[in-house]
């Protein structure tokens, strides 16, 4: 019964207009903010951790507007995923953005797109497969028809997604190897002994090492890009990977790839995923939410 009702409630949204999913998402975010205690706090902490020097009433208006934001992503997802690449297209406010991945991706040394869970990321998976041979990870869900319709959106434009286990770093890694894209959203904790702590916004995360290892491994070029949601469309800001991401010293690497993520974040905070429990595995055993 669950399986059912969610994949025709995700059916149904789908064909609602973009912008309707939208402010129906920015009405459940809002009323959320104020409903639920929980994540209230839990977006505050992290704020707080991030942005010491922040005025309270800064912290409030980002953190409510990320969760708003966070519900817009949930909403504007089934939709998005039954657009249709000329749609997809036709959404992106600055199509010259493209260039930057086509001229990357077309020097034949393949291309590691970093995701974050800022703005849009689903439309950002969208629209990179639309210009590159892409494969992405994905963790697959334990409901089979929505696992199926979820795998089937983000296939919609082009891209292969693989499951987020060492099989699927496996295809990651031939897809590297084979000169392709690949997808990888790095700013969330990996399971245990699968990552290390690295400095982020000046405090020490646990964060995942795949990402520099196998840049350096392929020595593959790396692009972040966030899709910034406007009022008609999306505006995709992109960053090309510093040096240090290749270095050899794993907590080098890292340290550098969080300064990046923290330099999208600041692009537009308020649309960053701020209700995660980004700290929940401290180096002193403790958790920042408990």
């Amino acid at each position: 019964m669950k399986n059912w009702l969610a994949h025709t409630s995700l059916q149904l949204i789908s064909y609602l207009p973009l912008s309707v999913n939208q402010r129906i998402g920015r009405i459940i975010g809002f009323i959320g903010w104020y409903v639920s205690a929980n994540m209230r706090q839990r977006t505050l902490l992290n704020l707080d951790r991030c942005y010491p020097d922040k005025s309270t009433a800064w912290k409030t208006k980002v953190g409510r507007e990320a969760l708003c934001s966070s519900a817009e992503a949930l909403l504007e997802t089934p939709t998005l995923w039954k657009a249709g690449k000329d749609k997809i297209a036709s959404l992106l406010l600055n199509p010259e953005s493209l260039d930057t991945i086509k001229t990357t991706y077309a020097k034949g040394d393949g291309l590691i797109v970093v995701v974050l869970h800022l703005g849009s990321w689903e439309y950002l998976g969208l629209i990179t497969a639309m210009h590159t041979k892409t494969t992405s990870a994905y963790r697959p869900l334990n409901l089979p028809a929505l696992n199926e319709l979820v795998v089937e959106g983000r296939q919609s434009t082009g891209a292969r997604l693989v499951p987020s286990t060492f099989k699927g770093i496996r295809e990651l890694t031939k897809a590297l190897s084979n000169k392709e894209s690949i997808c990888i959203l790095p700013d969330q904790e990996p399971r245990r002994d699968q990552g290390i702590y690295a400095d982020f916004f000046g405090k020490p995360a646990y964060t995942t090492n795949l990402m520099p290892k196998l840049a350096a491994r392929h020595n593959t070029p790396v692009l972040y890009i966030a899709a910034e949601r406007k009022r008609n469309g999306y505006y995709l800001h992109i960053e090309e990977g510093v040096k240090a991401l290749y270095d050899k010293d794993l907590v080098t690497a890292c340290n550098a790839m969080n300064s990046q993520i923290e330099t999208m974040i600041n692009k537009f905070p308020e649309q960053y995923s701020w209700s995660y429990k980004r700290f929940k595995r401290l180096p002193d055993g403790t958790n920042l939410y408990s």
